[in-house]
């Protein structure tokens, strides 16, 4: 009645979530230092206008997705469907009228840079001779 000859689960052969996506899907620290800057000077505008401005922060959202894109593919030769998917999820999160995008952003940036260069293996060390194993 019962199946007694369960096998015990699998952990999966690759990292997953978050940091994974974060990983593959790379974001400039500088494109997020902009956005930062960008979504708390946005923030404050809203936050003074009681939100009668919340339209501007969506406009200049949208208007930031093709200058990331471009930054992305150019400095992470990444393919221009990679590079246009994380300026339209940067655009994204920087057009909601709240500073939260920011925060995301930044902690996207920082996954980045602590997952190392991409395709290669977290513990990339240099030779003396200056070559990388």
């Amino acid at each position: 009645m019962f199946n007694d000859h369960r096998s015990a689960p699998t952990p999966p052969s690759e990292p997953y979530g978050f940091i994974a996506t974060a990983a593959r899907y790379r974001l400039h620290p500088l494109v997020a230092l902009t956005l930062f800057t960008v979504d708390h000077g946005l923030g404050a505008l809203e936050i003074s206008s009681l939100g009668l401005f919340a339209l501007i922060s969506a406009f200049v959202g949208c208007l930031l997705v093709v200058p990331i894109a471009l930054i992305q593919h150019r400095e992470y030769a990444q393919s221009w469907d990679v590079a246009a998917s994380v300026g339209i999820i940067a655009g994204i999160l920087t057009a909601i009228p709240t500073p939260i995008g920011a925060y995301l952003n930044g902690i996207w940036a920082i996954t980045t840079l602590v997952s190392g260069k991409p395709g290669s293996p977290k513990g990339e060390t240099i030779d003396t001779d200056g070559e990388e194993r």
